[in-house]
């Protein structure tokens, strides 16, 4: 009877452990840490919210370019006067088309040509009189002071394009986050499983204990006190239980969330440790890597870049403003209309004017608080790059400390693994050869469940430790197919 129990319990423990993994009432198919990563990139809510970031990012530099873009003018006006006692009457009507542009130099220049219909009429006696005014013009105006220059007037389009490639890195600094994120918790969740593996394992071994103990105690071999303590130990076992699968059950619900929308019921195949492979580790190394890579810090000297243009536009503007305005026209007057606009281009009738405007607020104090600000604001950035330098510096050493003792754990784990298994093979023989109690094999099952633990917790440690050097270097996409943004 007694080994028919073994022999039942250990069969029961065989079934379970294999069928563990599968959480359902079919086996899925095995769910490969790439196929994740590749899942989160194309369904993470972040992922999708950060393509938005960088659309507009782009479309800025759609607007700044439409500040240099021409523009048409049209209007036409007709409108009509006579006044009290007057003899006549007159009426008008006024057609102006024209175009203008800015230029990178800061100069607006606009062509313009009208045809201007006047008619008067007499009331006494009856009778009218009909003429016809066209005229074209060419109008520039270049400011010489503030305003001027191609790097003041392009600064909108430079500071656009850097925000586009700002917004490009911290998209790509997202989709970085995402698969540390996605790789993390595919690893946790497979902590999760072998754990709760290992718990199922622990109470098939107290059942085993507590059928054995009621067995010898009705033989006469054991007191009720022994059984009473694998009862417990059963128990204890049962809670076990239910907390890892608490955890797994939770690990599940946040690796779908990272590479799905809504598929919280979603089945996941089965997960697996990758093999830990680091390159030689090298603190510097890392931080050269980090600074060349990582989207945080290149996205902070974009930035310095945008304030940079900023404080040299606030510095052009407090100049005076001194602009050159000209002007160019001719015109002419005719009884008809398509004999005014016919002999526009030969009249003599012409108009020129050449002249300069300045303005100069007297003391400038908007202009030269707004230049404080912007080399505040520069200073400011800079100092954050200095920070953020530090503390990838400091991130670097951690990060090749982490994985030096994470690698010497697994292997100290490993050890312990065995030693516990060792320890309870003995304690459970001394009990089955009358020289232990119930206790102490409990005992050592407990230290054997904790060793195995900690040998899967350090195997996680490990490659987590991977994952975030990696995403400091701003290597965490390598390998992956990644979404257009």
């Amino acid at each position: 009877m007694h080994r028919a129990s073994r022999f039942t319990v250990l069969l029961a423990t065989a079934v379970l452990l294999t069928t563990l993994p599968a959480q359902a009432n079919e086996a899925p198919a095995t769910l490969s840490l790439t196929d994740c990563v590749q899942r989160a990139l194309q369904h993470n809510f972040d992922i999708e919210l950060g393509r938005f970031d960088t659309a507009n990012a782009r479309e800025s530099i759609a607007i700044a370019r439409a500040g240099f873009d021409p523009t048409l003018h049209a209007s036409s006006t007709r409108q009509g006067s006579r006044q009290e006692g007057a003899s006549f009457a007159a009426s008008t009507w006024d057609t102006r088309l024209g175009a203008s542009q800015h230029l990178v130099t800061g100069a607006n220049v606009s062509v313009s040509t009208s045809l201007y219909r006047n008619r008067n009429y007499l009331t006494t006696p009856p009778g009218s009189n009909l003429s016809y005014n066209s005229d074209v013009s060419l109008s520039l105006s270049q400011p010489l002071l503030k305003g001027a220059g191609l790097a003041y007037n392009r600064a909108a389009l430079a500071q656009a394009r850097l925000g586009s490639d700002r917004a490009g890195l911290l998209y790509r600094g997202t989709m970085m986050d995402t698969v540390r994120a996605t790789e993390i918790a595919y690893f946790e969740l497979h902590f999760a499983r072998r754990q709760l593996a290992v718990r199922h394992q622990s109470l098939a071994a107290a059942r085993q204990l507590y059928e054995e103990n009621k067995t010898k105690r009705d033989t006469g071999v054991l007191t009720d006190l022994e059984v009473l303590t694998a009862e417990v130990g059963v128990a204890t076992q049962q809670r076990n239980v239910l907390l890892a699968e608490q955890e797994l059950h939770d690990r599940e619900d946040g690796l779908r969330a990272l590479i799905g929308q809504f598929a919280l019921e979603a089945p996941l195949g089965e997960t697996g440790f990758t093999t830990a492979e680091v390159e030689t580790l090298a603190v510097d190394r890392t931080f050269e890597r980090a600074k060349a890579a990582q989207p945080e810090y290149l996205a902070t000297k974009s930035s310095i870049e945008q304030l940079q243009i900023e404080a040299d536009s606030a510095r052009r503007n407090r100049l005076p403003e001194l602009n050159l305005a000209t002007t160019l026209g001719y015109n002419t007057e005719r009884d008809h209309a398509g004999d005014a606009l016919e002999n526009l281009p030969g009249s003599e009738g012409y108009n020129w004017q050449v002249g300069l405007e300045l303005t100069y607020p007297i003391g400038s104090r908007g202009d030269r608080a707004r230049l404080r600000q912007a080399t505040n604001s520069l200073g400011h950035a800079r100092l954050q790059l200095r920070r953020l330098e530090q503390d990838i510096l400091v991130q670097a050493r951690i990060s090749v400390r982490a994985i030096t003792t994470n690698r010497e754990a697994v292997q100290v784990a490993a050890l312990a693994s065995q030693l516990g298994v060792k320890q309870y093979d003995l304690e459970k023989a001394r009990f089955d050869a009358g020289l232990s109690t119930a206790r102490r094999v409990l005992d050592a099952q407990t230290d054997l469940d904790t060793a195995r633990v900690n040998e899967l917790s350090s195997q996680v440690a490990l490659l987590v430790s991977i994952v975030q050097l990696r995403r400091l270097e701003g290597r965490s996409l390598d390998g992956y197919a990644l979404p257009s943004p």
